[in-house]
């Protein structure tokens, strides 16, 4: 906006049209100034043309135009532009046509014709104001040709009426130009204004655009964040599930889900897969001779036993209360069966009086193969194997039948199933 950031002042009732088009609009209240100025200054100068020029033609001519600008204001101010400015430049060529027609005379027609031109150049688009100009000037040289001054008995130009015309033309020149020029600038400032606030309201839509686009990127990475903060958390919460809360072993849920899983695997590429039951002998005992405390410490020493005997390929499992369950991929049932008896070598070795001075502690294990097997196969095999190690004598490992040839070892073995002998329990573990 021109001139600082004030809002002018708007247009006067008296300029303001009914015209949509910015461009039609500013020559509408060009128009409009121009012909107020014209009724203006028709009005005025009636009475002096009447008395200079001696003749009734040139009032009624002046009278005439000066009513035709009023009439032409009143069209253009109800948005019917082209009506008022055709019926305004209709009147003053015919007015000039029918003075020169009527007085034999056209001494200051060529004078006259001047005033529609300029008012043209203001009001109407350029090839309509060539169209006024063209009519203006063949109307001032046709009549002045053939009617020249002082033919047929007019008189000559007088001094008076030179410099009344002058003044008349000059006046009326400059009151449409000053009037047309000040109504297109306030219509300039008005279209400015326009301009001013559409670029304001579009820095404003592209600044809201920014801070949203702002804001749901901050949401979206919140979004994100939380989301994956969820993630993590079911995901602990998952694991935290499938794990005992007191070993920190994975708990029976877990080897529910991941048993099937492994042993399709090895039955899928004819691998070996063996697993062992182990049982805590005596451990009630544990608990109700010394405390839940001695029996808590019992489970987390024999843990790091498990864990310090056991493959990193192997999973420990809490299955139980004092039973675990060792899971050996890739591993025959000789393998297990040396690993088994290092693990009860290991827990009848342990120093259990560091828990308390009356504590002994040994460990019986079932253990099976799933060769020709299915999983719950294995696990009726092996479980069957730890309930015959326990029924032997305990502190024993015991093999569960088919999966390797029955030898009796220190006296009589269960029904169906091996127990390992001091030769095979001296054998090195293969990885």
């Amino acid at each position: 906006m021109r001139g600082g950031s004030e809002e002018p002042t708007p247009l006067p009732g008296w300029l303001r049209v009914d015209v949509a088009d910015s461009q039609e609009r500013t020559r509408a209240v060009n128009a409009l100034v121009v012909l107020y100025g014209v009724a203006v200054v028709g009005a005025v100068a009636t009475l002096p043309l009447v008395l200079v020029a001696g003749g009734v033609v040139a009032g009624l001519t002046c009278v005439a135009v000066t009513l035709t600008a009023v009439i032409s204001a009143l069209l253009v101010r109800s948005g019917r532009l082209s009506a008022g400015l055709g019926l305004f430049f209709a009147v003053v060529m015919v007015g000039n046509i029918v003075a020169v027609m009527l007085t034999d005379d056209a001494r200051l027609t060529a004078v006259y014709c001047v005033i529609p031109v300029a008012i043209a150049g203001v009001t109407l688009t350029m090839r309509w104001a060539l169209v006024v100009t063209g009519t203006a000037a063949l109307i001032g040289v046709v009549g002045t040709w053939m009617f020249p001054p002082g033919q047929g008995g007019s008189p000559p130009i007088t001094r008076d009426e030179i410099i009344t015309t002058s003044l008349i033309l000059m006046a009326a020149v400059l009151v449409t130009t000053s009037l047309g020029s000040w109504g297109q600038k306030r219509e300039g400032l008005r279209a400015d204004l326009e301009a001013h606030r559409a670029t304001e309201l579009a820095q404003s839509l592209r600044s809201a655009n920014a801070e949203l686009e702002r804001r749901v990127e901050e949401r979206t990475e919140e979004l994100q964040r939380a989301l994956s903060q969820q993630e993590r958390l079911v995901g602990e919460l998952a694991e935290l599930t499938m794990r005992d809360p007191l070993t920190g072993l994975h708990n029976r849920r877990h080897a529910e889900h991941e048993l099937p899983r492994m042993t399709a695997t090895a039955q899928r590429y004819d691998q070996p897969l063996a697993m062992a039951l182990l049982d805590l002998d005596h451990f009630k005992q544990v608990n109700d001779r010394h405390s839940y405390a001695v029996g808590d410490e019992v489970l987390m020493r024999f843990t790091a036993i498990l864990r310090e005997n056991a493959r990193a390929s192997d999973v420990v499992v809490r299955y139980g209360g004092e039973e675990f369950l060792l899971v050996m991929p890739q591993t025959t049932l000789p393998q297990a069966l040396v690993l088994c008896e290092r693990l009860r070598a290991a827990v009848e070795a342990y120093a259990w009086r560091d828990v308390h001075p009356d504590l002994r502690l040994t460990v019986s294990i079932g253990v099976a193969d799933s060769d020709q097997r299915d999983l719950r196969g294995v696990t009726a095999a092996m479980d069957a194997a730890l309930h015959d190690a326990k029924r032997d004598g305990r502190n024993r490992v015991v093999a569960a039948p088919a999966a390797l040839p029955r030898r009796p070892v220190q006296g009589s073995a269960a029904p169906g199933l091996v127990e390992l002998d001091a030769t095979a329990a001296e054998q090195p573990a293969e990885s």
